[in-house]
């Protein structure tokens, strides 16, 4: 039996009249045969978005710590690429 290593942080935000609407956003890594893969995900009043891609050079472990990162400054979709793209973190979008 093979056993991939995953891990996910969660973060809620509740609604704040005329600041912003509730929403969750979900951020989960798994490490799988082909990379490892990243899941930014969004849950609000509006429906599911999500965004995917998977990084072929970077090791589990230090995505976690980037995931870990976006979790705590709340970045949300679309933006996360972009740190991506500064880290020079070679990434294919899923």
């Amino acid at each position: 039996m093979v056993q991939f290593k995953t891990c996910e942080y969660t973060n809620t935000y509740s609604e704040i009249e005329g600041f912003q609407e509730s929403r969750t956003l979900s951020y989960s890594v798994a490490d799988m045969p082909d990379g490892v893969h990243i899941v930014v995900r969004q849950e609000s009043g509006a429906g599911v978005q999500s965004e995917a891609c998977s990084c072929h050079s970077a090791t589990f472990e230090y995505v976690v710590s980037f995931v870990k990162y976006l979790h705590e400054n709340g970045v949300g979709l679309s933006s996360w690429y972009d740190l991506l793209d500064d880290l020079n973190i070679q990434y294919t979008v899923a």
